[in-house]
């Protein structure tokens, strides 16, 4: 379910310095219209994404933290948010083995952050 109007997703990696940014692997896309948000129109609503939606020069790279925002400017008075994300990868074949230690949290690829 998606109550939100715009939604951005970037990408980091838990090695980078904390001073570097997150880099955009799907830019700002509007998810519904100011109208659909005023009248509560199209909240219940599954938006996918393909290959061609993400940055290739971000998306080819491997990261292991996501930063997803949401935006609703139309509406002050009703909470906003997205239910689920699922993220896949188209071939993971092609990844290397991520290393992990104990004080570290990697998600391997294809495994759920939520559980």
């Amino acid at each position: 379910v998606i109550w939100c109007a715009t939604l951005e997703i970037r990408v980091g990696r838990s090695d980078w310095p904390q001073t570097m940014e997150f880099k955009p692997l799907l830019p700002t896309v509007m998810v519904m219209s100011p109208l659909e948000c005023r009248l509560d129109r199209s909240v219940r609503t599954t938006k996918m994404f393909s290959t061609k939606d993400f940055s290739q020069e971000v998306a080819c790279k491997l990261w292991d933290r996501l930063h997803i925002i949401c935006r609703q400017p139309y509406r002050k008075d009703v909470q906003f948010g997205i239910s689920f994300i699922k993220i896949r990868n188209m071939n993971p074949t092609s990844l290397p083995e991520l290393q992990t230690n104990a004080n570290t949290d990697v998600i391997q690829p294809g495994k759920s952050a939520l559980g």
